[in-house]
């Protein structure tokens, strides 16, 4: 007997905007605004991010303070929900928390995995602590018994892809083309129908 089916989805880019391109227009920052759309090593890129808000002084509580307008794209959280009957949905996400709170908060899921910042006493973020350690998405079918069970993965960018083939069925989502180019072989949806469309529950044998 098979278990509950997972769906794994990214957080930016499919249910909800990219954080740190809304962060960076907030604060006329353009330092802050490439993703993991365009950047394939992500400690060079949040290492990037922190050198800049703390060149700049820019506290963690700012950043959460400017985060809290950020909203899920319109129709997500149905999409979430549709897929929580059929599926233990768990968002598995590049974001760190508490940057991501505010969204997360908005989004129905059974679990998420994410990173974490750590700050100084001044209140500036000083480093990261990883859930994979960055080896990769993947890693998140290592978390669960998927007990045969099919999983389902759905993401937009570079650090997608990993977890995306490993799935029953992985899906990009409205990818960038520097990631189409190097993922010829991943399915491509261009809407929210077209995910759920992908992901339909098996009929039990009878």
């Amino acid at each position: 007997m098979t278990g509950k089916p997972h769906a794994c989805v990214d957080l930016e880019g499919v249910p909800a905007p990219g954080i740190w391109p809304f962060l960076a227009d907030r604060l006329g920052i353009a330092a802050l605004r490439p993703t993991t759309r365009e950047v394939g090593d992500d400690r060079a890129l949040m290492e990037q991010r922190i050198a800049a808000l703390r060149r700049l002084g820019i506290t963690l509580a700012r950043v959460l303070a400017i985060v809290s307008d950020l909203h899920p794209f319109p129709g997500a959280v149905d999409v979430l929900k549709h897929l929580a009957s059929v599926a233990r949905v768990v968002i598995v996400t590049d974001s760190f928390d508490p940057m991501n709170r505010a969204l997360l908060d908005r989004l129905p899921s059974d679990a998420v995995l994410c990173h974490s910042f750590t700050h100084d006493e001044a209140g500036l973020v000083r480093g990261m602590a990883f859930w994979n350690a960055l080896e990769g998405k993947h890693l998140c079918f290592d978390r669960f018994a998927t007990d045969g069970s099919r999983t389902l993965a759905v993401g937009d960018a570079l650090n997608d892809l990993s977890m995306i083939r490993r799935a029953s069925v992985g899906v990009l989502f409205r990818p960038p083309a520097v990631t189409l180019e190097k993922a010829g072989d991943v399915a491509v949806a261009h809407d929210d129908a077209d995910i759920l469309s992908r992901f339909r529950p098996r009929p039990a044998a009878g």
